[in-house]
């Protein structure tokens, strides 16, 4: 198989390039970055790009499968229209494109209680960018909605290690109707990634719980 990987420097992105590395199923990885990838290896291909000029690039050709992985922070990305650039436009003109080559899949990171409707505006963008993505039609669309994400980000974030800590001490207690909300290691949703790339009908979402079941089969 051959895959396009966006987001591949962040949690979820760089577990996601080092299973496939291993994963013989797939010989071929195109990395989309906006800086040099700081890995070689026979089975990668980094393409620098400008974001801003997606459609400038030939990137999409003969690829199976578009693992998309972007995703940031206001405070990171230093303003809400800067926030909207990274986790809706990006991925919506990926998809754009993808579904103008025929990819026959897009796996998409977004987030647990996404809503175009919501009156918050994290949850509100992310349920954008879900029902922009879907409307482009390609085959099989997928969108991974995890809680909070565990792993050893590059940069520290005091909310999410307060919220490790909590969900270490009292994540068992969200279960049933609630288990969509439980904390997700980086390398459980990357594993979930890849075993959703196989298969020929899945579902549409993918929450917490489902994904860790998922992420089992590998």
């Amino acid at each position: 198989m051959k895959a396009i990987i966006f987001g591949a420097t962040g949690l979820v992105g760089s577990s996601l390039l080092q299973l496939l590395l291993k994963n013989n199923d797939f010989k071929s990885l195109i990395v989309v970055t906006r800086r040099p990838l700081e890995l070689s290896n026979p089975k990668i291909f980094n393409q620098v790009i400008d974001f801003d000029k997606l459609a400038d690039y030939n990137l999409f050709k003969g690829a199976d499968v578009v693992f998309c992985c972007l995703g940031t922070t206001i405070r990171k990305a230093g303003s809400k229209a800067a926030f909207e650039l990274v986790d809706l436009h990006y991925p919506v003109k990926i998809s754009e494109l993808a579904s103008r080559e025929k990819i026959p899949a897009m796996i998409t990171i977004s987030s647990v209680g996404a809503n175009a409707s919501s009156s918050n505006f994290y949850l509100k963008t992310k349920g954008r960018m879900e029902k922009e993505v879907l409307a482009q039609g390609i085959e099989r669309t997928v969108f991974l909605q995890p809680g909070l994400l565990l792993g050893n980000r590059k940069e520290f974030r005091l909310g999410e290690k307060i919220g490790a800590w909590v969900m270490t001490l009292f994540g068992w207690t969200l279960a049933g109707s609630l288990s969509r909300f439980q904390a997700v290691k980086d390398e459980e949703v990357a594993n979930a990634m890849i075993v959703i790339s196989t298969l020929q009908e899945p579902q549409i979402y993918y929450n917490s719980y489902s994904i860790k079941l998922l992420a089992k089969k590998i």
